[in-house]
C-alpha cells in the first residue's frame, strides 16, 4: 500500500486499496477476503495526516463451541507524518511514538503495510465468538449455556472434588 506524495497538493486526497492478506505477514490468521482500506489524507505545508479505515474477514474458531465462523473486523486510526528538513534534526526526534513519523521532504513514497498489519493486530478481539440474542449464539442456533455448562453424567475427578463441594457454599 503506497501512497505517492511527490508533488502532491495541500488539502484533502482520499484513497482506497484492496490487498491480499499475503503481502501483511499474517500467516497465523485465516483471512475470507482481501483487506480493504480507505484511506484520506489532508496535506499541508509540512505535515501529512492520515484517517485510515480497514475492513476484512476473518474466519475463526469460536471459543464457545470449537466451530469455525466469519468474523468481519473493522477498525481504524490515524497517523501524522511530519516534514523535517533538517537530517540531524531528523535523527535526533524521538521516533518512538507509534501515529507520528518524520519524514524527509525527499521522500517520494508512504508505505503503509507496516501500520496496516499492526493496527489489524491490535483489534483482534480476546474473545472469539459470534454474536448472541436472548442467549442464543447467532451462528449454531444453540443455547450458550448449554454450550458452556459441563455434563452433570461425566464423571467428577476425586482430586476436584473437594474444590466442587467448597465452591457450592
Amino acid at each position: 500500500m503506497l501512497i505517492n506524495i511527490t508533488g502532491l497538493n495541500d488539502g484533502e486526497h482520499n484513497y482506497n486499496f484492496s490487498e491480499p492478506a499475503s503481502g501483511f505477514d499474517l500467516n497465523e490468521l485465516k483471512f475470507n477476503s482481501n483487506i480493504n482500506s480507505e484511506v484520506r489524507l489532508y496535506k499541508s505545508h509540512n505535515h501529512l495526516s492520515l484517517n485510515v479505515n480497514i475492513e476484512t474477514k476473518l474466519i475463526f474458531q469460536c471459543d464457545r463451541c470449537l466451530e469455525d465462523f466469519d468474523f468481519n473486523l473493522k477498525t481504524d486510526f490515524e497517523l501524522v507524518y511530519q516534514l523535517v528538513f533538517d537530517k540531524v534534526e531528523r535523527n535526533s526526534l524521538d521516533s518512538d511514538v507509534d501515529d507520528l513519523k518524520y519524514i524527509s521532504p525527499e521522500s517520494g513514497f508512504i508505505e503503509l503495510n507496516k501500520e496496516v498489519r499492526d493496527f489489524l493486530l491490535i483489534a483482534i478481539p480476546m474473545k472469539k465468538v459470534p454474536g448472541e440474542k436472548d442467549g442464543i449464539c447467532l451462528f449454531c442456533k444453540r443455547n450458550i449455556q448449554d454450550i458452556l455448562n459441563v455434563k452433570k453424567d461425566e464423571e467428577i475427578n476425586p482430586v476436584w472434588e473437594k474444590l466442587i463441594s467448597n465452591n457450592k457454599k
